[in-house]
């Protein structure tokens, strides 16, 4: 659709020339007084913030996510006021009927009607692999990384024998007898 209608303002298209309302009467022009692209913006960061908020983004590495989600609109500003009228009233258009979905689906009268569960909140406390603090919790934390190196080392080594197995000369495996060496010439 941004592609469309970028190409269409781009063309123009006759009826995009003179079909814009208000202060943007032409949607093939940027819009000469960045209020487009600042509702733009506005919008968008009002839908992200909306929908985050009920992702509930309280992990330590999502709250990373969670900044540069609301630093995307004004970070977009600078590339979305040069775009034409055109492309912006679509994307304000979509970012309202956004904003007002995840409004309405917020509300505990239609999340009842459509069998949305609610979200269940946990103490952090009650979990069974409660964060632990202090020396206990770097403990636990230096006890997950060895196992971590271990696991890692392990994989590694199976990796190695795996390579070695592939390159390295024939293993004849019977029942009886115990294995033995056979070279590759020795096969028949």
């Amino acid at each position: 659709m941004f592609m469309g209608l970028r190409k269409m303002a781009n063309l123009p298209v006759e009826s995009l020339t003179e079909g814009g309302l208000w202060w943007f009467t032409d949607l093939t022009l940027a819009d000469p007084y960045y209020i487009l692209p600042i509702i733009t913006s506005c919008t968008m960061l009002a839908t992200i913030e909306l929908g985050t908020d009920g992702a509930k983004l309280s992990a330590q590495n999502m709250q990373a996510v969670k900044y540069v989600l609301r630093i995307m609109p004004f970070a977009l500003f600078p590339f979305t006021m040069n775009f034409p009228a055109a492309v912006l009233c679509y994307w304000v258009s979509t970012n309202l009927f956004s904003l007002a979905q995840v409004g309405f689906l917020r509300l505990p009268a239609m999340r009842d009607y459509f069998t949305i569960e609610r979200m269940v909140t946990h103490k952090p406390e009650s979990l069974p692999n409660a964060p632990k603090k202090g020396i206990a919790g770097f403990k636990e934390s230096w006890k997950n990384m060895s196992i971590s190196r271990e696991i890692e080392d392990r994989h590694r080594y199976d990796q190695m024998r795996f390579r070695k197995a592939g390159l390295g000369p024939l293993v004849r495996i019977t029942m009886t007898t115990r294995s033995h060496h056979v070279q590759a010439s020795q096969v028949k």
